[in-house]
């Protein structure tokens, strides 16, 4: 399995050990604690913001 980032391959797994034999599902997710992923994650208060660029994600069998 490869892991590639900007078109180079950062990470090669062949131990089959820790590669999953069951079906996954990728989730896309900016979800921090509790139930924070409701768009209040932006909160001056603690100065903290949430941004996810995502260009694409090509994932096959």
């Amino acid at each position: 399995m490869e892991f590639t980032y900007a078109g180079a391959v950062v990470r090669t797994e062949t131990d089959p050990k820790l590669i999953s034999q069951v079906m996954e599902f990728p989730i896309l997710s900016r979800e921090v604690l509790d139930n924070w992923a409701d768009s209040s994650m932006h909160d001056e208060t603690y100065g903290w913001t949430s941004n996810m660029y995502v260009d694409y994600i090509r994932i096959w069998q």
